[in-house]
């Protein structure tokens, strides 16, 4: 199978992966894998080949802390999947997508794209590294209160059409809408690019998120997840 793929929400993170340096296809019967530069996640598309992907393929495509990585698989694949990773967790994830007449914010006041060297020190030590990696690629829109950014929203991944919603908002600023201004902001900034959110069915607070805000649901896919991987 070729790792062309459509530009389809369920295709996203594949397609993604495929467009970074480093990111790869290892092609094999009736599908390929595309591997995450770091081999943190794979995406499984189409049927490859079962003794391959679990003796040889999943031997090699780990991260470098030597922990599986999460699998993403369309919905078409995922009783091909689940019998390549029978001991693996399978969880729904539930793409949405924000209509375009959402892509707009009635007052950007507050609201910035913040530069590759803004200073984030404030933020929790779980996120600060995936916000300093994220403006790094940019671009990461912000909603600043007091001068400090404070929520914040990113396109984790991007294939031509479509990006992934990523939004934190700092604790002690919640529940005033500045991630679904963040979000809109966002949106307005990457014209002709449609936002696509993919929270996992067991998120019933993001799920409420996509409601408010005014995603609609689109597709699905799933994670594979090895039960015995740290963090999992």
């Amino acid at each position: 199978m070729s790792p062309d793929l459509p530009e389809q929400p369920r295709w996203l993170i594949a397609n993604a992966i495929l467009r970074r340096p480093g990111g790869h296809a290892i092609a094999d019967g009736d599908g390929f894998l595309a591997v995450e530069p770091d081999r943190s996640v794979v995406f499984m598309v189409g049927r490859p080949d079962l003794v391959t992907v679990t003796k040889a393929r999943f031997a090699t495509v780990t991260n470098g802390a030597g922990a599986s990585p999460l699998v993403f698989v369309s919905a078409d694949d995922i009783d091909h999947a689940r019998a390549c990773l029978p001991d693996w967790r399978a969880e729904t994830v539930l793409l949405h997508e924000l209509p375009e007449a959402l892509h707009t914010v009635d007052d950007s006041h507050g609201l910035e794209l913040l530069d590759p060297d803004t200073k984030i020190d404030h933020v929790p030590d779980g996120l600060r590294p995936i916000l300093r990696t994220a403006l790094a690629t940019g671009p990461v829109a912000a909603a600043i209160v007091d001068g400090v950014p404070v929520s914040f929203c990113y396109p984790f991944w991007r294939s031509e059409r479509y990006w992934d919603v990523s939004v934190d908002t700092l604790e002690g600023h919640r529940g005033r809408g500045l991630g679904e201004r963040c979000v809109r902001f966002m949106a307005s900034r990457l014209p002709g690019m449609r936002p696509i959110l993919g929270p996992r069915e067991s998120e019933p607070r993001i799920l409420e998120f996509c409601r408010h805000v005014g995603f609609v649901p689109v597709d699905r896919i799933y994670v594979l997840i090895d039960p015995d991987a740290p963090g999992h």
